[in-house]
This record gives structure tokens, C-alpha cells and sequence, in this order.
């Protein structure tokens, strides 16, 4: 507990932990506050627990106070957990020695361990279930005791009953053996009894529901509220009932059984341990193995069939229950040698886990992001628009609904698909109040504008420990852009990125728009023919419906296209002229061309453009990177604009291709202008003159050796077709 209370965290995180927190502040189920059902008993309790840290600690800022009163529950939750599931592993019939070392062992337990320090109801819940299964258990042992009714099982009745107002899961947890022992009482003849129990657990129910459906408004509105969000979490979530398919099932054991524990042969030495619990537990008779069931199975099936298994935490009961059989699994190894292996395990997983549990006190990516507004708003000239990519914008939405009373700004719209093109017809429509956009910062939609309008302020991340935790948290990360009104900007049919080339799947022809200007332009456009027919394809290029140029290309070739617009080309009506680029011919469902560069810039401007020789933009997810990859010989061509210009080239060796780095030369035509033996990552920078660059015609050459690790050489395999990899190319 003392090491958890080092860990709280100095933020809410998701709108889950936002929608507690804005219930613990005033109730309201129909603002979501919280989510429906409503979590009464939950709001109660940190009402409470809240009101403590406020009282503690008055100088720590809201949302600080609001995540420790959250998360408060959750760490003194899970210390009394250590009792109360080492009395349930008694009431199965574990001996009182190694019922501690499972509910030790249980603590430990690396998501039992992280999740009972964030601001959910997943751990009080939890532990409150599992203290009301071993009341029930713990009474089976007077069942046959005729004419009496173990009290605890009336307390545990009701509680049951009242733990549904915390987490309405709850209930798959302790109304199977609740129900167990009222079947018992009612074959015995003991119908008082078993009406007793029954009543007790609807009365604990009505303690909560009754002032619950009265303050949001009565039963027909509550009953459309919580249908409402079933309907939302059908429909949102990918589930296994509703989506079955072998694959997805398998990926549900692995995220339920393996996925937790992080470490792939820990994941399995826990499986194997966990049946070898089974085993132990159903050897100690009086039908234990089938309690064991009735606390684990029914929760466990739900959890397959209607959880999103991404969010790891649903799947703690089952962890929890693993943990604790893997402990109980153990005792084979003999009091001593068992005893010493559980406690060096239980140290182990604690010396793994806390520093990733401290690692995510210091707050989620996205009310991190929010705080850096706050304090970007304070010297804004100008209130900025607010929008958000779909994946971002209910944690952006809700973060900022938190913050409303000090953040002046309308949270974004949600827009279920094409922002960015949204953001598009934004700046046509003439506006010119500049933008801050939320994004997963590793999608590449906002290479859509022209970068000197594109900033990019600040990235908050998860990092990949804490991630493996927290899992189904949206968004992981966040990147917040500041967006001006750019000089030109891109529509449909282009293939920057991966998420452009999917929303024009199909499209023959590009679509984009430059601001009108009085003064000349010089552009280009990069295209590639895809090879997706024999044929050669004709582009033409017009601007506001009048053709300016066409080009040929062959199967396989591509081309930068320069362009030349004289003063006055751009004047027109609207606040952006239309450049749009035609195929021909263009077969209706195959894509013959694709559109891969473009840039725009009066011609005293200096300008870079990738020529031929490379490869398309590759992306790599996990480290949210793009580059693209050289050949032997690959080509930059540059515009220099009467004067010096200044290259950089970074970008990184793919060690997996190369045992040493392979030289580098630069030419501009038959002048060497640079070398260079790259290191891992690097960067290269040089200087051009006009006189160089016009005797190259603008053309500047990398040499790349691609010479092959040398073990490979002497086996006589083929080098590859691509060599270092180039993130980006900068003049100046």
C-alpha cells in the first residue's frame, strides 16, 4: 500500500476515469456523468475518498485531486485484497499458510498490481466480489447444520446486491454461487431461508436503484439511457459474439491468458502453473473444484464473448484467479522450497511492475496534452478552432469538457471519417481562423498541407510498458498541430501517406488547391505509373478547368513534373484555385497512376523534389516512422533560386541488411559535393552552388554501395533491390 500511494497518478487518463470523476463533481447519468449504468455505489465512495485528498492536500491542482480520489479506492482496495482473497482460497480448501502465499502472490500479479493504482472501479470491485464469494464459501461449511442460516451469508446477500452499484460485472462473479446456495436451501425444503437470501440481495439492489432511476429522471429514462450505451458498446466494440471467427477467438486466449503477464514464458509458466492449481484445489474434495468454477467460469465466458479483450483490464478477475492458483500450485514443491520460490517470484514481479505503475503516475498522454493548452491559450492572440481525429475525439472531447470552467474553448467536432479533408474545405471556404488539431502523432493524414502551415506543437506518448498495461486506452498517444491557412494543400487521389492512398482506393487523377496570389508560382508534382496495365498513361494537369500541361508515362516510370505559373495565373474568384490532375486512359476500379509528391512556391524560394531511384514512403508503426529507401543511384532534383542552397539529408541504415554501413556519395552530376560512411542514424548536410546545379541540371545524385553482409556475398545471394533509408530531405 505504501508503495501504490507513491504511484497515484497526477491526472485522469481515458473518459472512463473523466466520466467518474465528473460524477464524484456533480451526478448527472444523462451527461454522462458517469456513463450509464451509473456506478452509485462507486460515486459514493469516492465522494468520500475524494473529499479526504482535497483535505489533505488543498494545494494540488483539480485534476491531480480528482485522480487521487479515484484512485485512492483502488489502492486501499487492493491491500484488503490480500485478505480477502486468501480467505477465499481457505474456503476452498487450501491450507491457511498457502492461502496467504496465493493471495500474495495475487497482489503481485502484474495487472492486479498496475490496476489498483489507476482512478476505475475495476480493482474495489473486484476485491469487493471476491470478499463476498468467501463469505459464501466460508458458510458452506455450516450448510448441514439444519435450521440455521450462517449469517454472513445474509451480509453477503446484500452486499452482492450493492456491488452491482459499484460494477454491474460484479454480479457474474457473485450471483452464481449466491444462486448455488439458495438452490441448496430451497432443495433442503428451507424456503424461508432461501427468500431470506434472496430478498437481501434485492434489497441491496433497491438501495441504490431507486435514488439512481430518481435523480436521472425515472424509469423510462434511465431505461433509454442504459439501452443507449448496450446499443453503443454493441455496435463500437469488436466482440467475439457478435463477430466470431477462430482467429478472433484465438486472439481472445491470448489476450485474456497470455497478454497480461507481458513476458511470453512467464505467460506460459503461468498457464502451466494455473492447471496445475486446478489440480491441488480439486484434490482437497468437498466439491471445491466446482466452486472454483462458479467463481471463475461465468465471468470468464462473458468476458470472451463481450469484452473488447485490447482492454486488458477486463480480463483482472481471471488474472487474478491465475495468479492465485499458480501460488496454490506451488505447495507440490514442498512447504519450503514452495514458500521460497513464491515470495522470490511475488519480489520479482513487484521490481517489474512498480517502476512501470511510477512510470504512468505521471499522467495520460492526453490530459497532458490538455495542460499544455491551457498554457499555450494564456498567450494566444487569437482563440483557436479545435478539431481532433475520430480516434482521438471523445478523450479530447471529454478532457476538455473536464476543463471547460478554464479553457475558453469549444471542444472539436466529431467527424466519423476524412477530417482532414473537412479541414480542406475549411480553408476554401475562405477562413482564416487558424486551427489546433488532435491526432494519433504516427498517422500521416496532415501531410496533406503545405508544411510551413502545418506545425507540429507537442507529442504526448504511453510508453510501450506502461501500453502493454493499459491496454484499449484511446488514444495511446496525442499530437497536438497548430494549422494555418496554407499556401496550398491536397484533396482526394493522392498517395503520400498510407491513410490517403486508402481513402482514394480507386481514384485516376489528384485533386489540389492553391491559394490565390497575384505573384508567379513554380510547383511540382511527383507521379508514378503502377504498372497496373500494359499500356502508357497520359497525365494532364489543369488549373481552374484550363489544361496547363500533359505528360506521357510508360508502365513502371515516374516523373517529376516542374510547373511554371506567371504572375497573375492564380488571380480568380474563391480563396483557392483548383489543380487537378487527369489520367487517361483510366480504367474505372484499378488505379493506373499514383500521385506522390507536390510542393508550391514562388521561384525565389528554393525547392527539393525526389526524383527517380527510390522507393515508395514506408512506414513502421511501432516506431511511428516513415522514410523512404535509396537504390544504387537515386536522384534529388533542386531549384536554387539564384543562389546557394544548403542540403540536409537524414535518416537511418536498416541494420538487418548491411553487418557494416554502406559509403555514401554524393554527386551533383560529375562533381562529388559529399561522402559520407553513415552511422546507425544519421545526418548529412551540404552546400550547392547555382553554378553547380545548373551544370548538373539540377540533378543531385546518391550513390549507395549495396553490398550485402559478407557471409551472404560468399553463399552468392542476390543484394538488395533498396538500400539506407531517407526520413527527409531539407533546403535552405
Amino acid at each position: 500500500m505504501w508503495l501504490h500511494a507513491l504511484t497515484v497518478p497526477r491526472t485522469l487518463e481515458d473518459e472512463d476515469s473523466i466520466n467518474l470523476a465528473m460524477g464524484v463533481e456533480s451526478f448527472d447519468v444523462a451527461r454522462y456523468a458517469p456513463h450509464p449504468p451509473g456506478y452509485p455505489v462507486y460515486i459514493a465512495l469516492a465522494k468520500a475518498s475524494t473529499a479526504g485528498v482535497t483535505r489533505l492536500h488543498p494545494d494540488w491542482s483539480r485534476d491531480r485531486r480528482a485522480a487521487a480520489g479515484l484512485a485512492s479506492l483502488s489502492v486501499v482496495s487492493g491491500a484488503l485484497g490480500l485478505f480477502a482473497f486468501a480467505a477465499l482460497w481457505r474456503g476452498l480448501g487450501v491450507s491457511a499458510g498457502w492461502s496467504i502465499l496465493a493471495a500474495i502472490g495475487t497482489s503481485a500479479a502484474p495487472l492486479y498490481w498496475f490496476t489498483a493504482a489507476r482512478p476505475l472501479t475495476d480493482t474495489p470491485a473486484l476485491v469487493t466480489a471476491v470478499a463476498i464469494q468467501a463469505a459464501f464459501l466460508r458458510g458452506l461449511r455450516h450448510f448441514s447444520e439444519r435450521g440455521t442460516l450462517p449469517a454472513r451469508w445474509v451480509i453477503a446477500s446484500m452486499a452482492a446486491g450493492v456491488a452491482i452499484g459499484m460494477r454491474s460485472q460484479t454480479m457474474l462473479l457473485t450471483l452464481p454461487i449466491m444462486l448455488l446456495v439458495i438452490v441448496r436451501l430451497l432443495r433442503d425444503r428451507r424456503w424461508a431461508h432461501g427468500a431470506l437470501l434472496a430478498g437481501a440481495a434485492l434489497a441491496g439492489v433497491l438501495i441504490w436503484l431507486i435514488p439512481l432511476v430518481h435523480l436521472t429522471g425515472g424509469v423510462d429514462e434511465y431505461r433509454r439511457l442504459v439501452a443507449g450505451q448496450g446499443r453503443h458498446d454493441v455496435t463500437s466494440v469488436e466482440m467475439l459474439a457478435t463477430n466470431f471467427s477462430w482467429r478472433f477467438f484465438g486472439d481472445d486466449l491470448v489476450g485474456t491468458f497470455l497478454a497480461p503477464w507481458r513476458l511470453t514464458a512467464v505467460s506460459w509458466a503461468i498457464v502451466a502453473a494455473a492447471a496445475l492449481g486446478i489440480v491441488r484445489v480439486a484434490r482437497t474434495g468437498g466439491g471445491s473444484l466446482l466452486m472454483l468454477c462458479l467463481l471463475v467460469v461465468p465471468y470468464m465466458m462473458f468476458h470472451l464473448l463481450f469484452h473488447e479483450v485490447e482492454t486488458i483490464r477486463y480480463a483482472l478477475p481471471t488474472v487474478s484467479m491465475m495468479a492465485g492458483l499458480s501460488g496454490v500450485a506451488l505447495a507440490w514443491l514442498g512447504n519450503y522450497a514452495g514458500a521460497t520460490l513464491a515470495l522470490a517470484g511475488t519480489i520479482a514481479c513487484v521490481a517489474i511492475v512498480h517502476p512501470v505503475t511510477a512510470t504512468y503516475a505521471r499522467g495520460a498522454p492526453v490530459f497532458r496534452v490538455i495542460q499544455d493548452i491551457r498554457s499555450a491559450r494564456l498567450v494566444a492572440d487569437e482563440a483557436p478552432r479545435l478539431e481532433a481525429h475520430h480516434d482521438a475525439w471523445w478523450a479530447v472531447s471529454r478532457a476538455l469538457d473536464w476543463n471547460r470552467d478554464r479553457l475558453d474553448l469549444a471542444p472539436p467536432r466529431l467527424i466519423e471519417r476524412d477530417e482532414t479533408l473537412r479541414l480542406v474545405e475549411y480553408w476554401r471556404s475562405g477562413a482564416t481562423t487558424p486551427i489546433w488539431f488532435f491526432s494519433d502523432p504516427d498517422r500521416g493524414d496532415l501531410r496533406r498541407f503545405d508544411p510551413a502551415a502545418t506545425r507540429h506543437v507537442r507529442t504526448r506518448r504511453l510508453t510501450p510498458e506502461v501500453a502493454s498495461l493499459i491496454g484499449g486506452l484511446r488514444p495511446y498517444d496525442v499530437g497536438w498541430w497548430r494549422l494555418s491557412a496554407p499556401a496550398w494543400m491536397l484533396g482526394r487521389g493522392w498517395a503520400l501517406t498510407r491513410e490517403m492512398i486508402d481513402e482514394g482506393e480507386h481514384s485516376n487523377g489528384a485533386v489540389a488547391y492553391l491559394r490565390r496570389q497575384p505573384g508567379p508560382v513554380r510547383l511540382f508534382v511527383g507521379t508514378r505509373h503502377l504498372e497496373t496495365v500494359s499500356s502508357p498513361a497520359d497525365v494532364s494537369a489543369s488549373l481552374d478547368g484550363v489544361e496547363i500541361d500533359c505528360w506521357r508515362l510508360a508502365p513502371g516510370d515516374s516523373a517529376t513534373r516542374w510547373l511554371a505559373l506567371p504572375e497573375g495565373r492564380l488571380q480568380g474568384s474563391g480563396a483557392y484555385a483548383t489543380l487537378a490532375f487527369a489520367v487517361s486512359p483510366a480504367p474505372s476500379q484499378t488505379r493506373v497512376v499514383a500521385f506522390g509528391q507536390l510542393d508550391a512556391a514562388p521561384p525565389d524560394t528554393p525547392m527539393v523534389a525526389f526524383g527517380d531511384g527510390w522507393s515508395r514512403v514506408e512506414r513502421d508503426a511501432a516506431l511511428g516512422a516513415r522514410w523512404r529507401r535509396t537504390s544504387a543511384f537515386s536522384h534529388l532534383e533542386v531549384r536554387h533560386a539564384g543562389r546557394p542552397v544548403k542540403l540536409t539529408i537524414r535518416g537511418n541504415v536498416p541494420v538487418e541488411d548491411f553487418t557494416m554501413p554502406p559509403p555514401v556519395v554524393v554527386y551533383a552530376g560529375k562533381t562529388i559535393v559529399a561522402e559520407l560512411v553513415p552511422a546507425r542514424v544519421f545526418e548529412l548536410s551540404f552546400e550547392l552552388s547555382p553554378e553547380v546545379l545548373d551544370a548538373a541540371g539540377g540533378r543531385v545524385s546518391i550513390a549507395v554501395n549495396l553490398r550485402r553482409a559478407f557471409d551472404e556475398q560468399q553463399r552468392g545471394m542476390t543484394p538488395r533491390a533498396f538500400g539506407i533509408r531517407v526520413a527527409s530531405v531539407e533546403i535552405e
